[in-house]
């Protein structure tokens, strides 16, 4: 369906669901799109990476640094519903 705009050009109507989805797409990050399938524990690992990094202002950092960031932030909240997992297990991750 097509009407016409104060200016002779066509224009395309489109449904709300097609404008929402097309905005969902246009609003959505590359790197939002990276974490959609990962895990809890992977999604943790992540922002323990980023805490390091900006913690200690350089882009250096090794699983051990990562890991005591992940420790030190699941003992400071311990109303997290995700579960403290093992050096082994995050390891493998």
């Amino acid at each position: 369906m097509a009407s016409c705009s104060e200016d002779g050009l066509a224009i395309k109507q489109i449904s709300g669901a097609q404008f929402q989805a097309a905005a969902t797409s246009m609003a959505m990050d590359g790197k939002v799109q990276l974490l959609l399938g990962v895990s809890l524990l992977e999604l943790a690992l992540v922002i323990a990476m980023n805490r390091v990094v900006v913690k200690r202002e350089q882009p250096v950092y090794n699983f051990e640094m990562v890991y005591q960031e992940y420790r030190e932030f699941m003992s400071k909240h311990t109303s997290v519903s995700v579960e403290l997992y093992s050096k082994p297990v995050a390891f493998k991750v």
